[in-house]
Order: structure tokens, then C-alpha cells, then sequence
């Protein structure tokens, strides 16, 4: 084994063991408690794929010591193709165009969390968990010709608790959607968790 695995591998044992150590460290529970969560994620384009840029306000509730269930609301920028006419008679759709349109979104959510069941502690400081939302987007029919574009998601996500009611999180996933033309989106998001 080289240097650098060895390295590489002794500093993810003892990131672990810190986490493992510092998340008895605080008061928090998943049970009968609020979670509020701020996130968001730049506009990126990679790969010549445009991931677009959005805002997301959530609130979850625990129903279970690894289950929560919220509401998620928020906007995002997104880029709409339509059909231009041409300049024969009668007018043919062939030509597009794109416009950017500010998309409001709404989801249900659904976490389940896997800390429970990796650390017995009734109070850890940080959180790891998979997250479903079902949802959708409003997008003006003028636009797209359907007011409404149903998606789901399917991710996983990371917290940490800085303070005992206020911490950071990250989350990755892909959504897809229902019905029309399928795609799936993949990305990050970034934000600010609060719980009481």
C-alpha cells in the first residue's frame, strides 16, 4: 500500500471517529421536533448542461425517532424553449428560442435518517439521511403549453450542527419527471438547517 493511500485512509478514520466522538456533544432529537432548512444552489452549466439556479425554504417535522415529513416552497430560474413561427404561409413551428422564467416550486418531503441506526446516542450533533420529495413547478401554459410540471426526487443528505439549534447541510439527488419529455436533473444543494 502507498504513502498516500495510507494517508488518505488513516485521515477518514479519524474524521469519523471525531464525528463519532463530537456527536454526543449536543441535545437534539428527531422525534416531535421542527427542522427548518434554507437551501439553495448556484446556476452551473457543466458538461454543457445547464443546472438551474434555485431557493428553497422547507419545514419538517419528526413523526418518528427516523422520520420526518415537511413542506418545501421556493423559485427557480429556468430556461424555457418555444416554438417561433417561421416566415412561410401558412406559419410553421420549426424554430426555437429560449427565455428564462422564474419557476415557482413546491414539494412534500419525505427523510428518513440512518444516524439511529448507526449511533445509539439520543443526541447526535450531525445527520445523515435519504430524502424523497414529490412535487412539482408552475410554468405559465403560454410557455410550455402545461401549467404544471410534475417531478419526484430521490437524494441523500448530510448535516451538521454548529450550535445545538443551528447548523449547515448539503444534500445530492436527482429528480425526474412524471410525464412529457423525461429528464434527470442531478445536482447539489447547499444551505442552513434549524431545528427546535
Amino acid at each position: 500500500m502507498t504513502r498516500k493511500k495510507v494517508f488518505y485512509k488513516t485521515a477518514i478514520t479519524v474524521i469519523f471517529l471525531f464525528l463519532a466522538v463530537s456527536s454526543m456533544a449536543q441535545d437534539s432529537y428527531l422525534k416531535n421536533r421542527w427542522n427548518l432548512k434554507l437551501s439553495g444552489a448556484p446556476q452551473l452549466t457543466i458538461n454543457n448542461r445547464r443546472h438551474n439556479a434555485f431557493l428553497m425554504a422547507e419545514a419538517n417535522y419528526g413523526f418518528f425517532n427516523n422520520i420526518e415529513v415537511g413542506l418545501a416552497l421556493g423559485f427557480e430560474n429556468t430556461r424555457v424553449a418555444r416554438l417561433k413561427p417561421n416566415a412561410s404561409n401558412p406559419p410553421i413551428m420549426t424554430d426555437y428560442f429560449s427565455e428564462d422564467y422564474i419557476s415557482p416550486l413546491y414539494h412534500l418531503n419525505l427523510n428518513y435518517h440512518l444516524i439511529p441506526y448507526v449511533i445509539k446516542e439520543k443526541n447526535p450533533r450531525f445527520d445523515l439521511y435519504i430524502s424523497g420529495r414529490l412535487g412539482g413547478a408552475y410554468i405559465n401554459s403560454n410557455l410550455t403549453g402545461q401549467d404544471v410540471s410534475w417531478n419526484y426526487y430521490l437524494g441523500g443528505g448530510f448535516a451538521w450542527y454548529i450550535t445545538r439549534h443551528i447548523g449547515v447541510h448539503t444534500e445530492y439527488g436527482k429528480q425526474w419527471l412524471f410525464k412529457g419529455k423525461s429528464y434527470d436533473m442531478a445536482g447539489f444543494r447547499f444551505g442552513v438547517a434549524v431545528k427546535f
